[in-house]
């Protein structure tokens, strides 16, 4: 399986997490156009009963657009919220599956590329084992060092 293939797999099976994602969004979207303009408007208003007079500033309903500015910001919080955790959960979905595969995928060359036949043929070079089960690099110069890496 080609890496193409692989990312083509995973988008598939993830395509649900990044549709409520992209929903979670939007609705973050509509959510701050709105304050935006809920606010603008509830700024003038009130600028505009101000300076009206006493009794266009009495009468002035504050309530109702407080309650409406309150409102849409918690919207676009947990809409933010759910957009990170609908993200997160379809990365790292994908991760977890893409990792092991890869992995696997170069464990199994560098198995056929170094094998202790080849290794021993050259040993003035260096040799380098690739160790399955620790999944470590071994390198071994000439001069005897022997120096181990995680991969």
């Amino acid at each position: 399986m080609t890496l193409d293939q692989l990312f083509a797999r995973e988008r598939r099976a993830q395509r649900r997490r990044l549709r409520q994602a992209a929903l979670f969004a939007a609705l973050v979207a509509a959510a701050s156009v709105l304050l935006l303009g809920l606010s603008g408007w509830f700024i003038t208003a009130a600028a505009l009963a101000g300076a009206s007079g006493i009794v266009a500033a009495q009468a002035f309903n504050y309530m109702l657009p407080s309650a409406g500015i309150r409102l849409l910001a918690i919207v676009r919080t947990g809409a933010r919220y759910g957009e990170r955790l609908a993200s997160h959960a379809a990365a790292f979905g994908a991760l977890a599956h893409i990792r092991p595969a890869l992995f696997a995928a170069i464990a199994a060359a560098l198995a056929t590329i170094a094998t202790p036949d080849s290794l021993a043929s050259q040993p003035s070079r260096g040799a380098i084992r690739a160790d399955a089960r620790r999944a470590t690099w071994r390198c071994s110069s000439s001069d005897g060092r022997a120096a181990t890496q995680p991969i």
